[in-house]
């Protein structure tokens, strides 16, 4: 069907989540990285110091790392979402400017409680 079409795209695609610190990143005018365009008040390292390379696969940076492995730090309404998988939790920078919280749910979703709920059985595996 065409819906599971799309869902295939989707997930190829990363699952159509913000790749934020993943599969996209930012390196401002002044050589700082940072996880996104938008997110300007977080910086990773800076390219004039360190190549792209080394700062983009630090595991020691707890942030990026983190991003990388978000679906466990997810809270709130995201991280019970049906279509967590999809999404991957909308927008974090969103949710730190207007939650001051990384993990908090994305602001922006426009997915009824109803909506987001995972089925009966899904919950009975967690």
């Amino acid at each position: 069907s065409r819906a599971q079409e799309v869902l295939d795209l989707l997930g190829w695609n990363g699952g159509g989540s913000n790749s934020s610190g993943t599969g996209i990143g930012n390196i401002d005018t002044q050589g700082n990285v940072h996880p996104d365009q938008f997110w300007q008040s977080l910086t990773l390292g800076n390219v004039k110091e360190q190549p792209f390379s080394q700062i983009w696969s630090n595991q020691n940076n707890e942030t990026l790392t983190a991003l990388r492995n978000r679906n466990e730090r997810l809270e709130g309404r995201c991280s019970t979402c049906r279509f967590l998988g999809i999404c991957g939790g909308g927008f974090r920078v969103r949710a730190v400017q207007i939650h001051n919280n990384i993990w908090a749910s994305d602001p922006a979703c426009y997915l009824s409680d109803e909506e987001i709920r995972k089925p009966e059985a899904e919950l009975a595996a967690v």
